[in-house]
């Protein structure tokens, strides 16, 4: 097989085992991920208010609901990272108005992400962050649409075991630049911030990584003043 060629192939050149290793690990790899699929979706009913809690049938949802699974199945996994493809795009510089329904999508899928973590007995264990790659002015262009800007909303989902709820934390007040379609907000004096590094900071802290000044920029955890997110 082609396998066995390439293995024959690095003992020949000895090359690091790591590498050979590496097609013991895919035949691995590929019966875990047959395992995730062989697992039952499941049915997570209605809320008090009767509202459908499963899955839509979007590629977006279908993802998380696949994260969800191997963070119940595999104690190994720690962390996952997805993109929210299956929802659009997210680059709204005009038809502000589509951003409406795909928030709507959005939170769907994590109400049920939540629901299945409930029913799975891991709404301590597994916490979700929820969080853009940059931020957007305050009010829309000429086009209905928000520029790039400062402002950015941070979600965290579950993980109680792990957090405190500080519920909503820091004010802003605007800053007018003299232009309609460039305002700014920035944070009040004395009110509490963070960068968007400081989200990477505090998965590190929860996983005991020490040195994470080295990927963070000395950005430290999160953690507003008297109630700190993380607990002791």
């Amino acid at each position: 097989t082609m396998d066995a060629l390439a293995q024959a192939r690095n003992r020949a050149l000895n090359l690091s085992p790591k590498i050979t290793d590496a097609f013991a690990k895919r035949a691995e790899m590929e019966q875990f991920i047959n395992n995730i699929k062989g697992i039952d979706d499941p049915d997570l009913g209605t809320n008090g208010n009767g509202e459908d809690l499963n899955y839509e049938n979007n590629n977006f949802a279908d993802k998380l609901k696949t994260a969800i699974k191997i963070m119940n199945y595999n104690a190994d996994t720690q962390v996952i990272t997805l993109g929210t493809g299956g929802l659009g795009g997210w680059d709204d510089h005009n038809d502000a108005e589509n951003y409406l329904s795909r928030m709507d999508r959005l939170f769907r899928a994590l109400r049920s992400a939540v629901a299945h973590i409930r029913q799975v007995g891991k709404i301590g264990k597994i916490n979700i962050m929820v969080m853009g790659d940059f931020g957007r002015g305050l009010n829309l262009n000429s086009a209905n649409g928000w520029d790039h800007g400062n402002l950015q909303n941070f979600f965290l989902l579950g993980g109680r075991n792990y957090f405190n709820t500080p519920g909503v934390v820091g004010q802003t007040t605007v800053n007018a630049t003299g232009s309609a379609n460039r305002l700014y907000s920035v944070p009040e004096s004395g009110t509490y911030w963070f960068e968007p590094l400081s989200v990477a900071a505090t998965i590190y802290s929860i996983y005991g990584i020490t040195n994470s000044e080295v990927l963070t920029g000395n950005q430290p955890v999160i953690a507003p003043p008297g109630n700190p997110l993380i607990k002791s």
